[in-house]
């Protein structure tokens, strides 16, 4: 990213922190922000991202969760946390309304976003394979490090 962020290089992959990390490195490069080049259906794409909330699930927890969970969300302690992060996009309509205009352009492509399927117990494993195999297609066979990026996969199971 410093490298964009100088002006070095053209084109990245970035994400919705990309202007707080712009931000950082005092950057005055002037940007833009598009959907990834998209598929013969015409129609463009982009990765969401989920992030969760976990606790551990015993006796009590539930009330010290839900209490949490309300301080949270009340609109001045989420609008900070959500200032905090430096990127996050708001999940309530009281952080909408004031939502930092340099995350707009994230905010317009989420109805076209698909998302990696989290809930699947087999994804961790697939997910490890494609970070581990998928820049090896630039110098290898490409279609080859997909075979075996599927592979793993079909292994790994649906469940």
């Amino acid at each position: 990213f410093k490298l964009f962020s100088q002006g070095k290089v053209g084109m990245i992959n970035a994400s919705v922190f990309f202007p707080s990390t712009l931000k950082d490195y005092k950057s005055k490069v002037d940007y833009g922000v598009a959907p990834f080049p998209h598929s013969a259906t015409g129609k463009s794409i982009t990765l969401g991202v989920q992030d969760y909330f976990m606790a551990f699930k015993k006796p009590g927890n539930a009330e010290a969760v839900k209490a949490w969970m309300n301080f949270l969300f009340q609109p001045s302690n989420y609008a900070g946390f959500l200032k905090a992060a430096g990127g996050f996009i708001p999940a309530t309509k009281s952080a909408s309304s004031a939502v930092d205009s340099s995350l707009l352009p994230f905010i317009n492509q989420l109805p076209n976003a698909i998302f990696y399927p989290g809930d699947l117990a087999a994804w961790p494993k697939v997910a490890g394979t494609i970070t581990t195999q998928v820049g090896t297609g630039v110098i290898y066979d490409a279609k080859g490090v997909l075979d075996k990026i599927q592979k793993v996969a079909v292994a790994a199971g649906t469940k």
